[in-house]
């Protein structure tokens, strides 16, 4: 078993809240889809909620607060982030909608990178074995530096709000620290 997540059940968010700001987006020109089809992409898109973002530690959490969507039936093949470590905060996440971590021993990762469609992202996509698999059902901070995949094995999208961190605290081992510290929130 990893420790690439560890569930964050203090955060306090409105899931009501988010699910009809996501509502009001969902048309919006400013969704960005990294994959070319479908139901292998991860299309996101940046948004602002104060109410979670404030009760951090100032200077903690970076501009990459942002929805996103994988539509339903589809998935997210075994990837690495550009960041190193983010929050999950589930907004629609049903039962076959899983998170997956893969092994990082033997990593093939000369897999064509289908996520970077306009090439300004250094996504990498491997072929590894899955380790262990969670169910997004409260807020978690995920080391988005393992590889890990998303099937969406239901009948609607899964939609996650991101939290991402500055460059200084982008440290899956070091936020870990500091939330076993009592150091993230106010």
């Amino acid at each position: 078993m990893t420790s690439a997540f560890i569930p964050f059940p203090e955060l306090k968010y409105n899931k009501e809240k988010l699910l009809n700001l996501y509502n009001s987006i969902q048309d919006s020109p400013l969704w960005k889809q990294y994959g070319p089809n479908p139901y292998n992409a991860i299309s996101t898109h940046i948004v602002k909620v104060d109410e979670i973002i404030s009760q951090f530690t100032p200077g903690l959490i970076s501009n990459e607060v942002k929805f996103v969507k994988m539509i339903a039936g589809g998935g997210a093949e075994c990837h690495t982030d550009t960041r190193n470590v983010g929050i999950l905060i589930p907004v629609i996440v049903e039962q076959g909608q899983l998170t997956h971590i893969h092994k990082t021993e033997e990593t093939n990762n000369d897999q064509p990178d289908h996520l970077n469609i306009d090439g300004d992202e250094k996504v990498k996509i491997y072929k590894t074995p899955i380790l262990e698999s969670f169910y997004l059902d409260q807020p978690y901070f995920l080391n988005t530096h393992a590889p890990h995949s998303i099937t969406v094995k239901s009948a609607v999208d899964r939609v996650l709000l991101t939290v991402g961190f500055t460059e200084e605290y982008d440290n899956f081992e070091l936020i870990k620290s500091m939330y076993k510290n009592g150091n993230i929130l106010v």
